[in-house]
């Protein structure tokens, strides 16, 4: 009879784990409109988001007002961030990336195609700010994006795909990714 028993709680706890650990797509409460958007510096500040999530190893973070949506990742680690809205996965994703290596701020904007992703041109970018900073081994990047560019009227879901690597390289696979729909309200 036991060895039936540990076979279930096994079976049990790998069929869940992914969703435990944030690894599975999720959907997620709801991110409300106010009149103050977050101060985009690579810091977030308690109150400045209106929906706050946390994953394996980071936080997503979001607020939205008329004009713009505003995300930010908060990971343990010293490696790259990144965050895409679009989809729950990099195919077809707009996403930023970033680091910061000797002190320096390194940002890309990046388009997913498939399981990659490719530079992609200013014109292209609904990005209105970014910023991102490292300290004590916590990398935190921030992102304005123009509303417009990512919401309809009348959307009621954004998809975002969320990642880090412990590497800050651009070229190093992640060591964490998960695909979230936010809630609009």
């Amino acid at each position: 009879m036991r060895p039936v028993f540990y076979i279930t709680v096994f079976i049990m706890a790998v069929l869940l784990l992914p969703f435990a650990c944030g690894d599975g797509q999720g959907k997620s409460e709801g991110v409300v409109v106010s009149a103050k958007a977050p101060v985009i510096d690579g810091t977030v500040v308690a109150g400045e988001y209106s929906f706050t999530q946390d994953y394996r190893g980071c936080t997503l973070y979001a607020a939205r007002n008329k004009d713009t949506i505003t995300l930010a990742i908060k990971a343990n680690t010293t490696g790259w961030v990144a965050i895409g809205v679009g989809s729950t996965v990099m195919n077809d994703a707009h996403i930023v990336i970033g680091f910061v290596k000797d002190g320096k701020p390194q940002l890309k904007e990046q388009l997913g195609a498939g399981h990659g992703h490719h530079d992609t041109s200013a014109a292209d970018s609904g990005v209105l700010d970014m910023a991102i900073k490292e300290e004590n081994g916590t990398t935190t990047l921030e992102v304005s994006l123009r509303a417009g560019d990512f919401i309809r009227d009348g959307q009621k879901e954004l998809a975002v795909i969320i990642a880090y690597s412990s590497q800050a390289s651009f070229m190093v696979r992640h060591s964490f990714r998960t695909g979230i729909v936010l809630q609009l309200q």
